[in-house]
Protein backbone atom coordinates (compact mmCIF):
# COMPACT_ATOMS: atom_id res chain seq x y z
CA UNK A 1 0.00 0.00 0.00
CA UNK A 2 2.62 2.63 0.71
CA UNK A 3 4.13 1.98 -3.30
CA UNK A 4 0.86 2.23 -4.47
CA UNK A 5 0.78 5.69 -2.25
CA UNK A 6 3.98 6.55 -3.27
CA UNK A 7 3.17 6.20 -6.93
CA UNK A 8 0.15 8.22 -7.12
CA UNK A 9 1.91 10.99 -5.08
CA UNK A 10 5.17 10.97 -7.74
CA UNK A 11 1.99 10.46 -10.98
CA UNK A 12 0.69 14.03 -9.37
CA UNK A 13 3.55 15.19 -9.08
CA UNK A 14 4.92 14.53 -12.80
CA UNK A 15 1.41 16.18 -14.15
CA UNK A 16 1.90 18.81 -12.26
CA UNK A 17 4.71 19.96 -13.39
CA UNK A 18 4.20 18.80 -16.76
CA UNK A 19 0.58 20.09 -17.29
CA UNK A 20 -0.13 23.19 -15.65
CA UNK A 21 2.94 24.85 -14.55
CA UNK A 22 4.67 23.34 -18.47
CA UNK A 23 7.77 22.73 -16.97
CA UNK A 24 10.22 19.92 -19.02
CA UNK A 25 12.91 21.07 -17.33
CA UNK A 26 13.37 18.77 -14.08
CA UNK A 27 11.18 15.70 -15.68
CA UNK A 28 14.23 13.13 -15.77
CA UNK A 29 15.19 14.08 -12.32
CA UNK A 30 11.68 13.90 -11.08
CA UNK A 31 10.86 10.78 -12.96
CA UNK A 32 14.02 9.28 -11.33
CA UNK A 33 12.98 10.25 -7.69
CA UNK A 34 9.27 8.70 -8.18
CA UNK A 35 11.42 5.28 -9.28
CA UNK A 36 13.35 5.44 -6.23
CA UNK A 37 10.92 6.07 -3.63
CA UNK A 38 8.48 3.56 -4.89
CA UNK A 39 11.47 0.98 -4.86
CA UNK A 40 11.86 1.68 -1.20
CA UNK A 41 8.06 1.49 -0.49
CA UNK A 42 8.09 -1.48 -2.16
CA UNK A 43 11.57 -2.87 -0.26
CA UNK A 44 10.35 -4.72 3.25
CA UNK A 45 11.97 -4.47 6.35
CA UNK A 46 15.10 -7.26 6.40
CA UNK A 47 13.57 -9.13 3.89
CA UNK A 48 16.22 -10.10 0.51
CA UNK A 49 14.34 -13.31 -0.56
CA UNK A 50 12.69 -12.00 -3.42
CA UNK A 51 14.63 -9.18 -4.89
CA UNK A 52 13.45 -9.86 -8.19
CA UNK A 53 9.98 -9.93 -7.62
CA UNK A 54 10.29 -6.88 -5.34
CA UNK A 55 12.41 -4.93 -8.33
CA UNK A 56 9.90 -5.99 -10.58
CA UNK A 57 6.41 -4.72 -8.99
CA UNK A 58 8.82 -1.60 -8.50
CA UNK A 59 9.59 -0.58 -11.98
CA UNK A 60 5.68 -1.91 -12.77
CA UNK A 61 4.22 0.69 -10.20
CA UNK A 62 6.91 3.38 -11.39
CA UNK A 63 6.13 3.10 -15.03
CA UNK A 64 2.54 2.70 -14.26
CA UNK A 65 2.75 6.15 -12.53
CA UNK A 66 4.44 7.90 -15.00
CA UNK A 67 1.97 7.04 -17.74
CA UNK A 68 -0.60 8.40 -15.18
CA UNK A 69 0.95 11.43 -15.64
CA UNK A 70 1.33 11.05 -19.27
CA UNK A 71 -2.41 10.82 -19.96
CA UNK A 72 -3.36 12.91 -17.07
CA UNK A 73 -0.84 16.23 -18.83
CA UNK A 74 -2.61 15.37 -21.82
CA UNK A 75 -6.33 15.43 -20.84
CA UNK A 76 -4.65 18.98 -19.46
CA UNK A 77 -4.02 20.20 -23.05
CA UNK A 78 -7.16 19.01 -24.11
CA UNK A 79 -8.95 20.81 -21.53
CA UNK A 80 -6.85 24.01 -22.37
CA UNK A 81 -8.23 23.66 -25.87
CA UNK A 82 -5.37 20.80 -27.94
CA UNK A 83 -6.37 19.20 -30.68
CA UNK A 84 -3.62 16.52 -30.65
CA UNK A 85 -4.45 12.43 -29.61
CA UNK A 86 -2.17 11.46 -26.71
CA UNK A 87 0.36 9.92 -28.56
CA UNK A 88 0.68 12.84 -31.30
CA UNK A 89 0.64 15.01 -28.35
CA UNK A 90 3.10 13.51 -26.18
CA UNK A 91 5.57 12.88 -29.26
CA UNK A 92 5.11 16.53 -30.28
CA UNK A 93 5.63 18.47 -26.98
CA UNK A 94 7.82 15.98 -25.12
CA UNK A 95 9.61 13.70 -28.00
CA UNK A 96 12.41 12.00 -26.21
CA UNK A 97 12.13 12.88 -22.92
CA UNK A 98 9.61 10.67 -22.27
CA UNK A 99 11.32 7.13 -23.39
CA UNK A 100 14.39 8.97 -20.99
CA UNK A 101 12.18 9.10 -18.45
CA UNK A 102 11.00 5.51 -18.50
CA UNK A 103 14.74 4.53 -18.58
CA UNK A 104 15.12 7.09 -15.09
CA UNK A 105 12.10 5.79 -13.19
CA UNK A 106 12.45 2.12 -14.02
CA UNK A 107 16.28 2.69 -13.09
CA UNK A 108 15.45 4.61 -10.19
CA UNK A 109 12.97 2.01 -8.62
CA UNK A 110 15.14 -0.73 -9.26
CA UNK A 111 18.21 0.75 -7.21
CA UNK A 112 15.46 1.59 -4.41
CA UNK A 113 14.36 -2.49 -4.89
CA UNK A 114 17.52 -3.44 -4.13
Amino acid sequence: MPAILAAAVGASVLFFLAGPLGVTSGLLIVSTALGWIVGLAVRPAGDDSSAGRRVAAAVGLALAACALAWVATWGWSRVEGGALGPFDFLAEVYGVLLPAQIVFAALGAALGAR
